[in-house]
């Protein structure tokens, strides 16, 4: 048998207890998530979890991972990206 990673267990085994106490104790999905990472969750664990627990949507959880992964806010990220495609396409040899 084959262990599993940390993470897939975690998935597999849905919202671990220590994650579901925080909600009740007025712990926000921010926080919840970023100790699912500390503690060896992947980011699509994470977020199946957030959503297990806090009933977000996978757009709302997405937030949440951008912003806890990232530091900025999910608008700032996007602009980010936008830039980035921008530039690239800039440097694509024209015809």
């Amino acid at each position: 048998m084959t262990a599993r990673p940390h993470s897939e267990h975690l998935a597999a085994n849905g919202p671990c207890d220590k994650y579901d106490l925080m909600r009740p104790e007025g712990v926000g999905a921010a926080p919840v998530y970023a100790a699912m990472r500390s503690d060896g969750a992947d980011q699509i664990a994470a977020i199946r979890m957030l959503r297990q627990v806090y009933g977000l949507t996978l757009t709302e959880a997405k937030k949440v991972c951008v912003e806890v992964d990232t530091g900025r806010s999910i608008e700032h990220f996007q602009h980010g990206l936008v830039q980035e495609i921008l530039k690239v396409l800039d440097d694509i040899p024209k015809k």
